[in-house]
C-alpha cells in the first residue's frame, strides 16, 4: 500500500513515499546495502583465492594455506546472499515475525557455512596428518580415517540439532526419539554394527595392521593386509587373489601376526631304520649340524637323537632362520632339506617306513587254531 506524503514531483518526495512501513529510499539503501556486502564478500573471496590458493614461486603450499584454500573454495554464494539480504533487513522497520524470519534466515545459512568449514578443517587436518605417517605408522592413519568419519557425522549432527533448535523444536524430545528409532535401526542391523565396531576395535587395539601378514583360523586362510575399511578386511593370499572378510568374523577366530619377526624356528624330524649300524647312527647328529652350520642365515639350535620307535631311530634338528621373511625361510627349509637328502644318499641312510614283522612258527596247534582251516596264496 502506497501513501503519499507529498505532492511534490522532486527526488525527495518519491523516496518518501512509504511502502510497508518503510520509505522507499530506506527500501533502495537496504538493497545497496545487500548488494555492496554480497559484491565486497565475493571480491574478498576471489581476492583470497588469488593470493592464497596460488602461492608465489619457491613457496611451498603449507598445511595452513591449503585449508584456507579450501576454505574460500568451499564458501557457497548462498552463504553470501544470505549475509547480504540479513546486512540489509537490518536498515528496514519490519514486524517481529520478519524480523525472526530474516535472523533464522542467516541462523541457519551461517550454521549450515560453518558445518562445511569444519569438515574441511577435518579432511586438511587428516590428508596432512596421512601425508606424514603413511610411511612410517600405517596403522594410525587406518585409525585417523575411521575417526574422522566419525567427526564429520557428529559435526553434521550437531549443525542439524542447533537448526532445529533455532526453529523452535523441542530438541529433547526429537532427541529421545531419536533414541526409540536407533534402538530399532541397531536391531535391525546388528551384523552391520557389528562389523563397524570390529573395524573400530581392529584400528584401536591393532592386532594387525596393513602390509602385516597374517594367518586366520590355524591356518586356514593366509595373506598380507591390504586394507582395513568399516566393514570389512581386503587381504591379498600368497595365490594373488583378494580375500574380503568382514570384521566381526575376523575377530572371532585366532589370528597369527607375523608382523616384526626376526628370525623364524624350524624343527625337522626324521627317522632311520633299524637296522643301520651304531658307528653310522653315532655320526648323523654331528652330520646333520654341519649341514645347517655350512649354510648362511642360519643358527642351529641341536641335533641330537630324540627317540626309539617300532618305526626306527627319531633324529631331530631344530635351527633359526635370521630373517623374518617367509620367502627366504622356505628356500632355506628347501635348502635344509636337499642337503640332508645328498647326505643320506651319499651314505646310504635310509629312512624309516612303517614297518610290521609276523612271525609264522611251526609247532603244535594251539586251541584258538584247532579246526581252523589252511589258508593258500
Amino acid at each position: 500500500m502506497l501513501e503519499h506524503v507529498s505532492t511534490g514531483t522532486d527526488w525527495s518526495a518519491v523516496l518518501n513515499i512509504m511502502l510497508l512501513t518503510n520509505p522507499v529510499g530506506d527500501w533502495f539503501m537496504a538493497g545497496g546495502v545487500m548488494l555492496a556486502t554480497m559484491i565486497l564478500l565475493n571480491v574478498a573471496q576471489r581476492w583470497l583465492a588469488r593470493v592464497i590458493v596460488v602461492p608465489p614461486k619457491g613457496v611451498p603450499a603449507t598445511p595452513l594455506r591449503r585449508l584456507i584454500a579450501r576454505i574460500i573454495a568451499r564458501t557457497h554464494m548462498i552463504f553470501l546472499c544470505g549475509m547480504g539480504i540479513f546486512a540489509g533487513s537490518k536498515i528496514l522497520i519490519m514486524p517481529d515475525v520478519v524480523t525472526h524470519i530474516f535472523a533464522s534466515i542467516a541462523f541457519i545459512v551461517t550454521a549450515l557455512q560453518a558445518a562445511i568449514w569444519l569438515t574441511q578443517v577435518i579432511s586438511v587436518a587428516i590428508a596432512h596428518y596421512t601425508e606424514t605417517m603413511m610411511e612410517t605408522d600405517k596403522d594410525s592413519v587406518t585409525t585417523v580415517n575411521i575417526l574422522s568419519l566419525l567427526a564429520r557425522a557428529v559435526v553434521w549432527i550437531v549443525c542439524i540439532l542447533v537448526v532445529l533448535s533455532n526453529l523452535g523444536v523441542n530438541i529433547t524430545a526429537f532427541v529421545a526419539s531419536l533414541g526409540i528409532g536407533g534402538v530399532a535401526i541397531a536391531l535391525a542391523s546388528q551384523k552391520l554394527l557389528g562389523d563397524f565396531f570390529s573395524g573400530l576395535t581392529i584400528v584401536l587395539d591393532k592386532p594387525f595392521g596393513i602390509g602385516d601378514f597374517i594367518v586366520i583360523d590355524n591356518g586356514a586362510q593366509s595373506g598380507t593386509v591390504q586394507q582395513i575399511g568399516v566393514k570389512s578386511t581386503r587381504i591379498r593370499c600368497r595365490t594373488g587373489e583378494d580375500l574380503i572378510i568382514s570384521n566381526s568374523k575376523l575377530l572371532d577366530g585366532a589370528i597369527m601376526n607375523h608382523h616384526g619377526i626376526e628370525k623364524r624356528r624350524s624343527t625337522m624330524i626324521l627317522q632311520i631304520q633299524h637296522g643301520m649300524a651304531p658307528d653310522v647312527m653315532d655320526t648323523i647328529p654331528e652330520k646333520l649340524a654341519g649341514i645347517i652350520k655350512g649354510i648362511e642365515n642360519l643358527d642351529l639350535v641341536r641335533a641330537t637323537c630324540t627317540n626309539l620307535t617300532m618305526d626306527g631311530v627319531e633324529f631331530t634338528i631344530a635351527f633359526n632362520v635370521t630373517s623374518g621373511d617367509y620367502e627366504v625361510y622356505a628356500a632355506l627349509n628347501q635348502q635344509v632339506l636337499l642337503a640332508i637328502y645328498r647326505l643320506f644318499h651319499t651314505e646310504g641312510i635310509h629312512l624309516a617306513r612303517p614297518l610290521r614283522i609276523m612271525e609264522m612258527r611251526t609247532g603244535a596247534a594251539t586251541p584258538a587254531t584247532q579246526g581252523a582251516g589252511t589258508a593258500t596264496s
